[in-house]
C-alpha cells in the first residue's frame, strides 16, 4: 500500500470516524441540542445500548462507501498534503473497504475511539501452508508444499 493510502486511511479515521462516533456519543447527552438527542436518550432509557452500536454504524457506512470506491461506482481523488493528485483506487490497490475493516488495519491503526473486532480470533482464510502469496495468487487450486 502506498504511504498516500496510509496518509488518507490516518485522516479518514481520525476525521470521520473519530469524529462521528464522538458527535454519536454526544447525543446521548443532555447538554446536546440534536433534534436526535430526545429519541436516543428515551431508547437508551428504556435498556437499548446505543453507545455500542455507533462504531458498528459508522464502520459500516464508511465501509460502504469504501467498498463502492474499489468497485468503481464513485471516483475518489485525493489531493495529498504535498498538492499532488492521488488515485485512490490505484494508491490503496482496490482494497480499501478491506484495509479499513480488518484486525490488522486502518481502524486498528488509527483509531482513538472503540470499535469492535467482528474478525479477531479467526482464521485467515487466504494463508495457504508452505505457499507464498504471489504462488497462493498465482494458483488458487494450489494447496501447499504437502500435498
Amino acid at each position: 500500500m502506498s504511504p498516500e493510502a496510509e496518509a488518507f486511511a490516518a485522516l479518514l479515521v481520525e476525521h470521520v470516524r473519530d469524529r462521528a462516533i464522538r458527535a454519536c456519543d454526544a447525543r446521548l447527552s443532555e447538554a446536546s441540542m440534536s433534534k436526535a438527542s430526545p429519541r436516543w436518550r428515551a431508547l437508551h432509557e428504556q435498556g437499548v445500548d446505543i453507545p455500542s452500536f455507533i462504531p458498528d454504524v459508522v464502520d459500516s457506512t464508511i465501509a460502504r462507501l469504501l467498498a463502492c470506491i474499489d468497485e468503481g461506482l464513485l471516483e475518489l481523488e485525493w489531493e495529498d498534503a504535498k498538492g499532488a493528485h492521488v488515485d485512490l483506487t490505484v494508491a490503496a490497490e482496490d482494497e480499501m473497504c478491506g484495509n479499513y475493516l480488518g484486525s490488522d488495519a486502518w481502524r486498528s491503526a488509527y483509531s482513538k475511539e472503540r470499535y469492535f473486532d467482528h474478525y479477531a480470533g479467526l482464521p485467515n482464510i487466504f494463508d495457504v501452508p508452505g505457499v507464498s502469496d504471489d504462488a497462493a495468487a498465482s494458483d488458487p487450486t494450489h494447496k501447499g508444499e504437502d500435498e
